[in-house]
């Protein structure tokens, strides 16, 4: 519940998760996986918008 001039917000049956590096096996800080998360999805854009620019030119037929 929030107090007066607060809002609230959440998603229920969200629950607590453990993320660990492949490559060592070390448990991930929530900040360190949402950076990561984050990365992969401006990554993932930067990619898109590129083959994008690149079929610009081409014609439909």
């Amino acid at each position: 519940m929030s107090g007066r001039g607060e809002i609230a917000c959440g998603a229920p049956g969200l629950e607590p998760v453990l993320v660990r590096d492949s490559g060592t096996g070390v448990e991930l800080d929530p900040e360190e996986y949402e950076a990561l998360f984050w990365s992969h999805l401006d990554h993932a854009r930067r990619c898109q918008n590129m083959m994008i620019r690149m079929n610009d030119d081409i014609t439909t037929r």
